[in-house]
């Protein structure tokens, strides 16, 4: 019930989203916050010491402008269903506060302005840690080769149906492996 109380209280359920041009898919991540902006940054890492010991969660202090300059954080999706999970009992019984803690309720919510934003011909998908799709051997070799031919990393990525930000990082892993100059 501490938990629960704290982040119904002083807690948010935000979801970030991404376009991914290739596919037309917006993707939506959730976060959660609890503003604990009134407390000094050594007493947020006391807290979320303490609370991540206490649950197995994993909030990290993070920077904000305001307050004291922290705050606790959860941004990994998987985190956050599990965050979600262990509140759950105590949050059933109060429809009230379902966008704080139900993430499809949330996405739904503000599903008109992403749709206003990327327009009304995009898929909108919840992030998961399961989206990720592993690059194949063939296609690690394709980007070596593209990329040593001198080809730009959009240009690879539409080559290979993967976004933008997906190509720079596996040039970037790729380079501190070794594998290409």
């Amino acid at each position: 019930m501490f938990l629960t109380t704290l982040y119904l209280d002083d807690g948010s359920l935000s979801i970030t989203t991404r376009l991914n041009k290739n596919k037309k898919i917006v993707y939506c991540t959730p976060g959660i916050t609890i503003s604990t902006l009134n407390f000094k940054r050594k007493e947020n890492h006391k807290l979320a010491n303490h609370i991540n010991n206490l649950f197995n969660t994993n909030f990290v202090v993070s920077s904000h402008p305001h307050g004291h300059e922290s705050l606790l954080k959860i941004n990994k999706v998987k985190e956050v269903h599990k965050f979600l999970q262990i509140i759950e009992p105590y949050t059933n019984g109060i429809p009230s506060m379902n966008y704080k803690t139900n993430i499809e309720k949330k996405i739904e919510s503000i599903s008109n302005r992403i749709y206003k934003k990327y327009g009304n011909n995009i898929t909108i998908q919840i992030s998961s840690s399961d989206n990720h799709k592993n690059y194949s051997y063939g296609e690690i070799k394709r980007i070596i080769t593209l990329k040593q031919s001198g080809m730009q990393d959009k240009d690879i990525a539409k080559s290979l149906n993967r976004s933008y930000w997906s190509i720079v990082y596996k040039v970037s892993e790729l380079r501190k492996n070794g594998r290409l100059d």
